[in-house]
């Protein structure tokens, strides 16, 4: 018996070995309306997210370009990731293909460069066979194993973290949120502008919460006295293009708060 047992633990061995990847891939899917979070992509990088935290990789790799607007997919993407827990620095973006032939021929030349070898596609169950074929025929023979991971339902229980809830005595029509933050100029340089702070997350989160209860019928984010750092971050200069009040609606939007709620 304890060597039937000895046996079976070691023809497990490679099996989980098996499932660990060098990134977890989510693919693009059509561009959104400027500033709002598609919920299709949310799903894919919630999953991604939760194969991340169960060990299946440690990076993640966004794909997908500006199909709409001055926002990339890949972007987006990002933000939602850094949102519901992962450190930015684990998070790789391909922002520019605009179609999965694209994704497949960019994200190649990101994997030599990040020695990516093996990666799991990380989509809807309706992309797959499309998405594998195109990514495997244009690695001509790179990935040492291309797995996928179904996104499928991901968002049928919470994906981002709790917060704590804002003391609301009553219902709200709107609430108005100070995204203003001091930064430094080397920390605005340093950090992405699609790339939120624990800060913003926690303020968008909780201003989502109390959407979600009915505390809040629209939300508000708004930027009032920038200082000169502040302005130089948000506005893009030296690290990016999308301003603090816009990076809070696109989280907000991820959450769950309808588009038109969102100012």
């Amino acid at each position: 018996m304890r060597r039937l047992v000895v046996l079976f633990l070691l023809w497990g061995v490679p099996a989980l070995a098996a499932d660990r990847y060098d990134a977890l891939i989510v693919l693009g899917g059509g561009g959104p309306p400027e500033g709002w979070a598609n919920p299709v992509l949310v799903e894919r990088v919630c999953k991604a997210v939760r194969e991340r935290a169960a060990g299946r990789a440690e990076r993640l790799v966004m794909t997908g370009g500006y199909t709409t607007g001055h926002i990339a997919e890949a972007e987006m993407m990002r933000a939602v990731a850094v949102a519901m827990g992962v450190p930015a620095k684990d998070v790789l973006i391909e922002p520019s293909s605009v179609s999965t032939a694209e994704n497949a021929a960019f994200m190649l030349r990101l994997a030599r460069t990040a020695n990516i070898h093996k990666a799991a596609l990380v989509s809807h169950r309706s992309h797959f066979p499309r998405a594998r074929e195109t990514f495997e025929r244009a690695g001509g023979g790179w990935w040492t194993d291309l797995g996928v991971i179904e996104a499928d339902g991901a968002l049928s229980s919470p994906c981002f973290p709790r917060v704590e809830p804002l003391a609301l005595g009553s219902t709200v029509d709107m609430l108005i949120t100070d995204v203003t933050e001091d930064e430094s100029v080397d920390e605005l340089i340093n950090r992405p502008a699609d790339v939120p702070t624990r800060r913003l997350v926690e303020e968008v989160l909780a201003a989502g919460q109390a959407y979600e209860a009915g505390l809040a019928r629209r939300l508000y984010f708004v930027e009032p006295t920038a200082s000169t750092p502040t302005v130089i971050g948000s506005r893009g200069f030296a690290r990016g293009h999308i301003s603090r009040t816009e990076l809070a609606r696109v989280l907000a939007t991820a959450y769950g708060v309808a588009f038109d709620s969102t100012a």
